[in-house]
């Protein structure tokens, strides 16, 4: 198989709050149309990195960071934000619809950023085309114009990560999209992220080690704010080389 070229790249990163270091000194090459997952127990700064990627930390003032982040070799800190999240979108652990129908959910960003086109067909045909991709199409095309309140968890979930593919993101990152999901609902996200990765990198942050092992490419274990290892899904949990990686997966900590 042909390694892709990489779509982001860190180098030294380290992140702070306030006066305690929460990343230290991360660097790592996330390719093109991967899936990596990052995995560690609370407080390792799997959440703070990803965060990072659309600067969203930029916000919170007691929050610093060294090193530098590329996106197609360009300096994300040296982007303009909006852009910056136009190519870089963020699923959160818990749904958020909007409280309008279901179409305007999808069609809201795209006409507030000002890239949605004047006819109806052409909203019609993007709010078709997110909801394909998120799998949600063929659940709700008969009811575009009911709330999106109505819609169950996990349909919530797709709706919202449709939001995201409405503006034709480069890179989704995906912060615990499962935790609140059951066993059905979350096997239809991970089926929509395998199926998005054809078109989109994905970075997942994720607690539940089974998901990492069945929808990731690549699988990054962080641990007391540091990366401890980064390999190969398969390789990673067949022979992870790190005995701090070999006990989290185990069950033995975390």
């Amino acid at each position: 198989m042909v390694k892709q070229p990489s779509k982001i790249q860190v180098e030294k990163l380290s992140c702070y709050y306030n006066d305690k270091c929460v990343l230290q000194t991360l660097s790592l090459d996330i390719c093109k149309n991967e899936i990596l997952s990052i995995i560690g127990p609370s407080n390792s700064g799997k959440t703070t990195f990803l965060r990072t990627l659309n600067r969203m930390n930029d916000f919170d003032h007691n929050y610093s960071r060294k090193g530098m982040v590329f996106l197609d070799e360009e300096n994300i800190f040296h982007m303009n934000m909006e852009k910056l999240r136009m190519r870089v979108g963020m699923l959160f652990a818990m749904p958020i619809p909007l409280p309008m129908t279901i179409y305007e959910n999808i069609i809201y960003a795209p006409k507030r950023l000002g890239i949605a086109p004047k006819g109806k067909s052409g909203k019609d045909a993007i709010v078709e085309r997110a909801l394909k991709d998120a799998s949600l199409w063929d659940e709700v095309k008969d009811r575009l114009n009911s709330s999106a309140m109505k819609m169950s968890g996990g349909q919530q979930q797709r709706l919202c990560i449709a939001r995201i593919l409405a503006v034709n993101p480069e890179v989704i990152l995906f912060d615990e999209p499962c935790s609140g999901l059951d066993p059905i609902s979350t096997a239809k996200v991970e089926e929509t992220m395998r199926a998005l990765k054809k078109k989109y990198t994905i970075i997942l942050v994720t607690n539940n080690v089974k998901q990492a092992s069945r929808v990731s490419d690549v699988t990054a274990f962080f641990l007391m704010s540091r990366l401890v290892e980064i390999n190969k899904t398969a390789e990673l949990f067949v022979s992870p080389k790190e005995k701090e990686t070999e006990d989290y997966i185990t069950g033995r900590f975390g």
